[in-house]
């Protein structure tokens, strides 16, 4: 892997903002995640503390580090200290490395436009002004990111928050003594109106595309680093030692723990995401942590890296080779993976004749044993040795993982079948993907981190008691309808490549061609809960941008409320390319929002899968049976299910759609 070359070591510009002092709901980890990469900066680095801006709010009579003189993270004052990374102070090449912990919110704003909402980051001050909410809103970020990206390429951002919808189960009830870093101003605060923005920045928000960092510079423009996905929450915990801390903090600590100072500046992500992701998930299964850039790029802030960074492999035995990736990304027993030097940058088509050439070794490993972040691989042959600089891709496909699942309580019978089954694990509550919980009168419900996860959102299924010794085969079906779910968290070569918008249609036949391929329609009505709140029968099209430097072929599923999954189309996206997706490819034939019979709502989830593969179909992925005719026919017809990771690059991204009868 290679970086641009420089004649002078560039200025490191460090802005690190820390906020638990919020008069409501506060936090008190944050701060402590403020002390902790101070000191990695600092002590393992070698940065000066003078490159060091330092915004924190602490609670009083608590201690934190004093290396570097602080100021109250105001509004002002982090608004201040985005402009001067902004500014002439910054100098091309330079390196700006930005870390944020403390709450996040996402709110209605402006009552001229109820469908307006934005996401946000909260200083301390929030709720002092007039309007009881003056926060950095997601434009402002984003124009505010833009202006530093225009001095210098080398920006990487670390957002240990929710900057999300918050729609996701929170594991309180389970993780002792987790908090989310969310602030809700209807549940928290008691806001039921839209909150006004003031006049002058109207114009600058309607032209914003909605989130934290779309500031549509491409991927490769910064990294950005977030502690879940956009539709989930983000927590801290206290640790053994009682320490508090954000969980993609602790897990980031853990990994940079002991790497001596050139080791560290040279870190790309690609050697610690795997890791940091399990750490994570293990903490908190409901909570994926999501990035935008390259693998490639050092950890603390570099320039763009060109080319496919592969697993890292280690040889430590006689035919012994540890892996630094694992069940995450698809390296179960089984998996066959290619070892390649560091050159050529880019990973040749699979199986062609410069692929073959470029391998140092005609014998694949293969992997024997893995976690969820590692694992361990012997040669399928003559062992050999393992040049500086190697990486490894996937060749061939292992065996698929296991669902994990729950009973709550444990139902004998129930148990008994799920057991023998291949497909399925049943693990304690906090670490399950996928729940079955009794109610009151008897019935069992099927829900996962989005299903039932809160007060009123609705569950997969309701099994009645005298049906739940056929549980086993409902799980079963939870893995063909979780497939593009499981695909998109796996599909991480072109990180934060796909964005997303839902755009209102009008009735078919309405539009001219030309009016359809441009898209120049309004987007969907949003909620604080959900990214997209539709009626039944709303029509709409997708707005999909590729902000990557490669072709993508991409497809959109979705994993429907009511068990089945739809293919819903494809397309060819070009490089930093946006098309407008129909109904069947058919130019203003709008996608109809429905709810499963007999239902009042339902969530559905979009997934949106890319891929640098001429010939993606990924219509196996399709299922035509619903969990309740599953449940009927006592899993008669049912298929195995396996979701291969293919060798050539992968993104995705998805989008929860809350449909409401009317």
């Amino acid at each position: 892997m290679t970086t641009p070359a420089s004649d002078a070591a560039p200025t490191f510009h460090a802005l690190l903002i820390g906020v638990d002092a919020y008069t409501v709901k506060p936090l008190h980890g944050c701060v402590n995640d403020i002390d902790a990469i101070q000191r990695i900066l600092i002590d393992q680095a070698g940065i000066s503390p003078e490159r060091i801006t330092r915004l924190t709010s602490a609670h009083d009579g608590t201690a934190h580090e004093t290396t570097v003189p602080g100021a109250p993270a105001t509004l002002a004052n982090v608004r201040a200290a985005f402009d001067t990374l902004g500014s002439d102070r910054v100098a091309p090449g330079d390196q700006v490395f930005i870390y944020y912990a403390g709450h996040g919110g996402r709110q209605q704003v402006n009552a001229d436009t109820p469908t307006m909402h934005r996401e946000s980051l909260l200083p301390v001050d929030f709720n002092a002004g007039p309007t009881g909410w003056d926060v950095f809103y997601d434009f402002q970020f984003n124009a505010a990111l833009s202006r530093i990206i225009a001095r210098t390429r080398s920006v990487s951002v670390i957002l240990d928050c929710c900057h999300s919808s918050g729609a996701t189960r929170d594991v309180g009830e389970h993780g002792g003594g987790m908090s989310a870093r969310f602030m809700d101003p209807a549940a928290d605060l008691g806001r039921t109106t839209p909150i006004p923005v003031p006049n002058e920045l109207l114009a600058e928000a309607e032209s914003s595309g909605r989130g934290i960092a779309t500031s549509g510079d491409g991927v490769d423009a910064c990294q950005l680093v977030a502690a879940c996905r956009a539709h989930e929450i983000a927590n801290e915990s206290t640790a053994k030692d009682g320490t508090r801390h954000g969980l993609l903090t602790r897990a980031l600590m853990d990994a940079l723990a002991g790497l001596g100072r050139d080791e560290l500046k040279a870190l790309p992500w690609g050697r610690v995401w795997q890791k940091l992701r399990a750490d994570v998930e293990s903490a908190n299964p409901n909570q994926h942590l999501w990035m935008s850039g390259s693998l490639g790029r050092a950890v603390l802030s570099g320039p763009p890296v060109d080319g496919d960074i592969g697993f890292g492999v280690v040889r430590t035995g006689t035919n012994l080779y540890a892996i630094d990736a694992g069940t995450l990304v698809g390296l179960t027993p089984g998996t066959k993976l290619a070892i390649y030097a560091d050159t050529p940058l880019t990973f040749p088509p699979l199986d062609s004749s410069a692929d073959i050439a470029a391998r140092v070794s005609r014998v694949p490993l293969v992997v024997t044993e893995a976690t969820p972040s590692s694992a361990t691989a012997e040669a399928a042959g003559e062992p050999f040795d393992l040049p500086v600089g190697v990486r490894a891709r996937i060749i061939a496909a292992g065996e698929a993982g296991r669902l994990r699942c729950a009973m709550v309580p444990e139902d004998p019978a129930a148990v008994a079948s799920i057991r023998e089954s291949s497909l399925l694990q049943l693990v304690p509550a906090a670490q399950a993907e996928v729940r079955l919980e009794q109610r009151g009168d008897g019935a069992w419900t099927l829900g996962d981190d989005v299903h039932g996860a809160r007060e009123g959102y609705p569950v997969l299924l309701t099994i009645p008691a005298a049906k739940i010794s056929d549980a086993r085969w409902v799980l079963e079906h939870y893995l063909r309808y979780a497939g593009p779910i499981h695909m998109a968290r796996r599909s991480i070569d072109l990180p934060g490549a796909l964005k997303v918008r839902l755009l209102a249609s009008p009735p078919s036949g309405t539009l001219t061609p030309q009016q359809a391929q441009e898209g120049k329609l309004p987007e969907l009505p949003t909620s604080t809960e959900f990214p997209y709140e539709l009626v039944v029968n709303d029509g709409f099209c997708l707005r999909i941008h590729n902000s990557s430097s490669v072709r993508l072929q991409v497809a959109v599923l979705n994993s429907a409320a009511s068990g089945k999954v739809q293919y819903l189309g494809d397309q060819v996206v070009d490089a930093n390319a946006t098309c407008t997706m129909w109904m069947d490819n058919e130019l203003g034939e709008p996608f109809i929002a429905s709810v499963p019979a007999g239902a009042t709502s339902c969530i559905d989830r979009l997934v949106v899968i890319g891929t640098s593969s001429p010939t993606l179909d990924l219509k196996h992925l399709k299922e035509q049976s619903s969990f309740a005719q599953v449940l009927a026919r006592g899993g008669f017809g049912m298929r195995d299910f396996g979701d291969g990771t293919a060798p050539e690059q992968w993104t995705a991204t998805e989008v929860l759609v809350r449909t409401r009868a009317r």
